[in-house]
């Protein structure tokens, strides 16, 4: 598995020699809604003969909003060491800084087909927002993919016993001390 730290690494140069397809997130904690997401991903790749790419966010976002927001599931380290797990065969790692996140949604979508040119395909998650403050969602997403002939593949929120499976709802019940429901959702033992 290679990790790209950022698009104007060398290693970028590798890929885009690559049919690729993308899970786009910041995938905190890879819990078992992101397992189905990079799952969906994966086949994908397999339909259109690409290989699998999660395209990820660092500092994440909300730190560079609110520096107070509460620190991440996992460590970067963690986090890939269970994309690694789950197949992922690259690792994107964008750096989240104020040029970027002025970046609007079709202008997004232009910057990644400069960087991968043999986009194939982009797997979110159904509450995925992009483009300069948050300004899109899956519709503008699906009618961008559209335009520039690239694969858009949506996937539901992902519920377990009736409760829909988030990060946020995961570093509660990690902040309430409990473990056991917070490793149902991981789908792992915690190790934080």
């Amino acid at each position: 598995m290679t990790v790209i730290h950022t698009f104007s690494s060398a290693t970028i140069q590798q890929l885009r020699q690559k049919n690729i397809v993308l899970a786009i997130g910041v995938f905190d904690g890879v819990h078992i809604g992101h397992r189905v997401l990079i799952e969906q991903t994966k086949q994908l790749g397999l339909k259109v003969s690409a290989e699998c790419a999660v395209y990820t966010f660092w500092p994440y976002p909300h730190h560079v909003y609110d520096p107070k927001f509460k620190p991440l599931i996992y460590p970067l380290s963690r986090k890939y060491k269970i994309l690694k797990n789950l197949g992922v065969q690259h690792i994107i790692e964008q750096n989240f800084d104020s040029t970027f996140s002025k970046l609007h949604s079709e202008e997004f979508i232009q910057y990644l087909l400069n960087q991968v040119p043999l986009l194939r395909g982009i797997c979110v998650g159904s509450d995925f927002r992009f483009g300069y403050a948050r300004e899109d969602g899956v519709d503008a997403l699906s009618t961008l993919c559209l335009k520039y002939g690239i694969y858009c593949k949506v996937i539901d929120k992902f519920a377990k016993d009736g409760i829909v499976v988030s990060s946020t709802h995961i570093r509660r019940l990690i902040a309430a001390n409990d473990f056991k429901n917070a490793e149902t959702l991981l789908g792992e033992k915690f190790s934080g």
